[in-house]
């Protein structure tokens, strides 16, 4: 098992929480950063053409306000995030999962030490999307950490629940504007 491995996961459930140092295989212990679910009246496909149009986020995005890049596995994306009113914080960030209408997942890395062990620290920012009954969709997106230095993502911890909040309503709002535009053609 590599480092890859501890922080892939079958679509939807996250982390594995393993990796291997030097033949031994350690168990790490998940730190859950926060979570947020939204129902969007739209189709899955309606909401991942949002989610993935990283060109227009400067347009409507709040919490996560800039991304540069494409939603696809094995590339990395530049992400700018933050609350409104405070500096956004950039990472790159490789994308471990681009699934279309399913699944959106990248790995977050400690700023400048992008070659750090999984034991070190690891982690998963994903957006999942669930069809829900009758057409609509299940928006959760969350982010959780593990390894030795996950604790320094925990004073950002106070934020990331309200960030991922308001960024889901404004999508959400983004996705509706879409369709009623659509419509009215």
């Amino acid at each position: 098992m590599d480092s890859a491995d501890a922080v892939g996961g079958a679509a939807g459930t996250g982390l594995k929480y393993f990796t291997e140092m030097k033949g031994i295989i350690v168990r790490l212990k998940p730190m859950f950063l926060g979570e947020a679910v939204t129902e969007i009246p739209a189709g899955t496909e309606a909401v991942w053409a949002v989610l993935t149009d990283f060109a227009r986020y400067p347009e409507w995005a709040t919490f996560i306000r800039q991304i540069e890049g494409r939603a696809k596995p094995g590339t990395w994306l530049l992400v700018a995030e933050g609350p409104p009113g405070r500096h956004p914080y950039r990472v790159r960030v490789p994308i471990v999962e681009a699934t279309p209408g399913v699944r959106l997942a990248w790995t977050p890395t400690l700023p400048g030490m992008p070659w750090l062990p999984a034991v070190m620290f690891s982690g998963v920012h994903e957006f999942i999307l669930s069809a829900l009954p009758g057409g609509g969709t299940r928006l959760t997106q969350r982010e959780h950490f593990s390894g030795l230095l996950s604790r320094l993502a925990k004073r950002n911890a106070r934020w990331v629940a309200p960030g991922f909040d308001t960024f889901n309503a404004a999508l959400k709002r983004r996705v509706l504007e879409l369709a009623e535009a659509n419509s009215s053609l």
